[in-house]
């Protein structure tokens, strides 16, 4: 189905995207409130993308293919893709009659259907054309109208003048899977090419920012697994529906079929997780009445000194809790697919239409999203949270006939988030794992970067859906496992919720299948 360099970038966007969900997790189940803050550390993670397209450039890793951006000249060319000038023989000018069906009046973009050249090194200037001296981004358009300028210039000085039986075509090989592109898909993308190069990254730039504000923020409400199956079905759809409406990409109907299979099943999964959480929800607050009834018989002193809350305020601000979450999250969801989908298709159309080298783009996404977010993180710091833990504070003091201090433990207030961020520094640890999670978010944005360039945007979201199983696993592993009996880390295995939950993923098995079987028989390309 896919060659093996194109397998190993989708395998490793799915390792490297479970490995950067439950790190995120972990790091807020253990005591670490701070999402903007882990949006810089996503940020700067992107930045350092920066250092390995250098890396790569210059030290000569990633091979440079010469003719990769090379212009035909005369618009001739052989089957196996060498460039023939005006110099050839005679015997070489009789085939013009054969290749003149490739011309038009716009550069031939070949439809290329090897996934596999995805070169880091791809040439963000134009190639060198005699005559010119610019060093500027020109797009094929620009190209063409240049040599046909110095064309005609340098024509008459040369012995044999160039060929004016037909314009001179642009042959790029174009990136990605080509599958439902038309002569009309090239058109309306016809718009990327005014953009100058140095503004391209500012528009994934900003929807990133907004997209990994809006994410990290969504773990903070919602389980692990809950919040990727819940953005990986939504932005599987918003991605199809976009590809449709901006790319003009055709979509057969075994596509659509498979994306509403994928969707279906993670529906299913969704209200199994939902349904289960709710469940455990009401398990506590049984245990705690319980608890409440024997403390009342045994130890009624202890009940007067923490002035602790009756059985339906207790319930009454478990129910809101649980719907504040709820709320929140799914509206924290929604926002970061919407951006997620936008950042997507515009990585799509610069690296696909724009020739624009993925390392660079995904790096220049992070530094534009990182002077962005720190005054951002900033003002949060210095101003909003301040703010908003003294009105807390004094909602305690004005309902403290109301409430207990343990039961509004989880209300955070002034005394709790100093303490808080005076333990984060004395920690060696913590910045050792904190430095690991942004060589993780590195890794991963490389990985779905290369896999938006390589395939499309369509593509990358439907196997995304894969890490929505893998995070559910580790999430059982470090529950039943690595911390036996702490509630706090990973997800349990519980009956029925836990078997409906593989029974989705078995259905999203199947969408995927249906997604690419009948596409087998005709091509390798996949959008």
């Amino acid at each position: 189905m896919y060659s093996l360099r194109t397998s190993s970038i989708l395998l490793g966007m799915i390792v490297t995207g479970t490995i950067r969900t439950v790190g995120v997790k972990l790091l807020y189940q253990i005591g670490f409130d701070h999402p903007i803050f882990i949006t810089l550390l996503y940020l700067i993670g992107q930045t350092l993308s920066l250092l390995v397209h250098c890396y790569s450039r210059f030290c000569f890793l990633v091979p440079v293919s010469k003719d990769y951006y090379q212009p035909v000249m005369t618009g001739q060319c052989q089957e196996d893709d060498t460039i023939i000038t005006d110099t050839t023989t005679d015997t070489t000018t009789t085939d013009t009659t054969t290749t003149d069906t490739t011309s038009i009046k716009e550069p031939i973009i070949r439809d290329n259907t090897n996934e596999d050249y995805w070169e880091d090194d791809r040439q963000t200037k134009r190639p060198s054309i005699e005559g010119s001296t610019s060093d500027s981004f020109l797009t094929p358009l620009e190209l063409e109208k240049e040599y046909t300028h110095n064309n005609n210039v340098n024509g008459n000085d040369n012995d044999n003048p160039p060929s004016t039986h037909r314009r001179p075509s642009i042959l790029l090989q174009r990136q990605g899977s080509q599958t439902g592109l038309s002569e009309e898909s090239h058109r309306a993308v016809r718009w990327v090419h005014t953009i100058p190069w140095q503004v391209q990254p500012l528009i994934p730039g900003i929807f990133n920012l907004l997209n990994a504000m809006s994410k990290w923020a969504a773990f903070q409400y919602q389980a692990a697994s809950v919040v990727e199956m819940l953005m990986a079905g939504l932005e599987l759809i918003l991605s199809t529906v976009v590809a449709r409406i901006v790319r003009k990409r055709t979509i057969s109907k075994h596509r659509w079929m498979g994306v509403f299979i994928v969707a279906i099943g993670l529906l299913i999964v969704e209200i199994a997780s939902r349904t289960k959480d709710k469940d455990d929800d009401d398990d506590d607050t049984v245990i705690i009445d319980i608890d409440d009834e024997e403390t009342e018989t045994e130890t009624e002193t202890t009940i007067d000194t923490n002035d602790a809350l009756s059985q339906q305020q207790q319930n009454q601000y478990q129910q809101y809790q649980y719907q504040h979450d709820y709320i929140v999250g799914t509206l924290l969801i929604i926002a970061q697919c919407v951006t997620a989908v936008l950042q997507d298709m515009a990585e799509e159309l610069f690296l696909q239409e724009s020739q624009f080298p993925p390392m660079l783009l995904l790096g220049m996404e992070g530094l534009i999203g990182l002077l962005l977010g720190i005054p951002i993180y900033v003002l949060w710091r210095f101003w909003i949270l301040p703010v908003s833990s003294s009105s807390s504070s004094t909602a305690i003091n004005n309902n403290n006939n109301n409430y207990s201090v343990s039961s509004l433990s989880t209300v955070s207030s002034p005394s709790s988030f100093q303490q808080q961020q005076q333990q984060q520094p004395t920690s060696g640890w913590e910045f050792f794992y904190l430095a690991f999670l942004t060589l993780i978010f590195t890794a991963t944005g490389i990985c779905n970067i290369l896999t938006t360039n390589a395939t499309s945007s369509m593509t990358r979201n439907m196997w995304k859906n894969c890490r929505t199983f893998t995070v559910w696993m580790v999430g059982l592993i470090l529950y039943h496992h690595a911390v036996v009996g702490n509630h706090d880390l990973g997800e349990p295995w519980t009956m029925p919720h836990s078997l409906i939950i593989l029974a989705g993923f078995s259905i999203m098995i199947c969408g995927i299948y249906v997604y690419y079987k009948n596409n087998n028989s005709n091509n390798n390309n996949h959008p």
